[in-house]
C-alpha cells in the first residue's frame, strides 16, 4: 500500500504499489509519498528551488543496479531543503553544512 498527500489537500490512498496519477504529477503539485521505506517528498514548484535545467546540468550521473539515476548536486540539495524549510529539512541542512 502506498499513501500520498498533496500539500493542498487531505491524505489519499491508492492501491498496492500504485502512485498518484500522471495528471496529478504533471499539474506540478507538491506531494509526499509514504512508503514502507519512509516518506518521499516530490517538490516540483517552490520559490527558491533551482530550475529543472540547472538541476539536470549539475547532477551527478550514477546508477542503482541497472537503473540510471541523476542525483542533484549538494548545493542544489541544500537550496531545495532551505526552500521547503520543514523541520526535517532544517535538520538535514544543518547536517549537510557540518561537513563543509
Amino acid at each position: 500500500m502506498c499513501s500520498w498527500r498533496s500539500t493542498r489537500g487531505c491524505p489519499q490512498t491508492s492501491g498496492a504499489g500504485s502512485i498518484p496519477s500522471f495528471a496529478t504529477l504533471y499539474a506540478g503539485r507538491n506531494l509526499t509519498l509514504t512508503t514502507r521505506m519512509g516518506d518521499l517528498d516530490i517538490v516540483q514548484r517552490l520559490p527558491g528551488v533551482p530550475p529543472w535545467a540547472e538541476l539536470v546540468a549539475d547532477a551527478e550521473q550514477t546508477s542503482l543496479g541497472d537503473v540510471p539515476l541523476a542525483v542533484c548536486s549538494r548545493e542544489h540539495l541544500i537550496a531545495m531543503k532551505r526552500a521547503r524549510h520543514s523541520l526535517q529539512d532544517q535538520t538535514d541542512v544543518a547536517a549537510l553544512l557540518v561537513d563543509e
